[in-house]
């Protein structure tokens, strides 16, 4: 049985990873910002803090590889870290507080705090620039996550045939407690 839950909650990984390289091509200012945390949040909040952080992980490196590290690396893999733990910071808050108050977060630590932390490298100018598209998108991504989490949460027949992995993570564990 644990085999089969494990082979399960790899194949939603892959397809919420696939999902992210999907949403890095949708870039409605035509540079790098795109919508591919949008999986991420949505695994994080479905799936739990792992299923997120290996989907902004693992989503933003390949969809950066495909196309060739136009920031380099070194400044892409910082960026995939950022997701990795703003997932799980957003997995547990949703659990811990509600969904609202995590997505508020989650805006602020995908946007702002995100951007901040390449100050020192980039440059105000660049914090400056980046801020608000940053922020903007950040916020649709997350908030289009909740609400897609919600609707899926309110179809039984989705859930039914997914078994006890995609508890809807932090709802059900909330109302087990």
């Amino acid at each position: 049985m644990k085999t089969k839950t494990s082979v399960r909650f790899m194949a939603l990984c892959g397809f919420f990873i696939a999902l992210s390289v999907a949403g890095a091509f949708i870039k409605p200012f035509g540079n790098s910002i795109a919508f591919d945390s949008l999986p991420a949040f949505l695994a994080a909040s479905m799936l739990g803090p792992i299923a997120g952080a290996i989907t902004g992980l693992l989503g933003h490196l390949i969809s950066s590889a495909i196309a060739g590290f136009p920031a380099t690396l070194p400044i892409h893999l910082i960026i995939a870290v950022e997701m990795a733990v703003i997932m799980v910071i957003y997995s547990f808050m949703a659990r811990k507080n509600n969904i609202v108050i995590a997505a508020v977060a989650a805006i602020i630590l995908n946007g702002p705090l995100a951007t901040a932390v390449f100050i020192p490298i980039l440059g105000k100018g660049f914090f400056m620039l980046m801020f608000g598209p940053l922020t903007l998108i950040a916020a649709i991504n997350v908030v289009l996550a909740v609400i897609i989490h919600r609707a899926l949460d309110s179809m039984p027949s989705v859930t039914k045939g997914l078994g006890q992995d995609i508890n809807w993570w932090f709802l059900r564990r909330s109302s087990e407690e």
